[in-house]
């Protein structure tokens, strides 16, 4: 190989790497702008990223989530339901979707129903899980306020 052929592997070689950071870019961005939270663990359940939602939800900045298990973070509630999940899921593949209960640093109880799915590597082995939740605290006051209404 020549001194041209090398500088334009090199060349091609730097545009391919901007152009991954750039996608990495562009997925974080994503993630950050989901309103919903958004986590993903490794197949061992711990942490490896989430969105700023998520941060919020539990109350903990992302450097205090990641490498860590759920049982690991302080404001994290129904621990052992989400772990059964979470083998439940890797074990039969697909999604679950179930309804849990959140309790922040505020002390206030939150209603979520948490959607989680697999996801796998580029080589097919499996990745971990990806998981969105979403709050239905309201829609459950709502729910209450109405079924003792129409009681009266």
């Amino acid at each position: 190989m020549n001194e041209g052929e090398l500088k334009r592997l090199v060349h091609e070689l730097q545009l391919h790497q901007k152009e991954l950071e750039q996608q990495v870019y562009l997925l974080k961005a994503v993630i950050n702008n989901v309103p919903d939270p958004v986590f993903y663990k490794d197949p061992d359940g711990k942490y490896m990223g989430c969105n700023k939602a998520f941060e919020e939800y539990l109350d903990v900045q992302q450097e205090g989530i990641l490498g860590k298990d759920v049982q690991d973070i302080e404001t994290a509630d129904m621990i052992e339901l989400h772990h059964r999940m979470d083998k439940e899921l890797i074990q039969k593949g697909g999604r679950v979707i179930y309804e849990a209960k959140n309790r922040p640093k505020d002390g206030n109880v939150r209603n979520d129903i948490v959607h989680k799915a697999l996801f796998h590597k580029a080589d097919g082995s499996l990745g971990g899980i990806v998981a969105t939740v979403t709050d239905i605290t309201e829609l459950k006051h709502a729910k209450e306020a109405l079924a003792e209404s129409e009681a009266i």
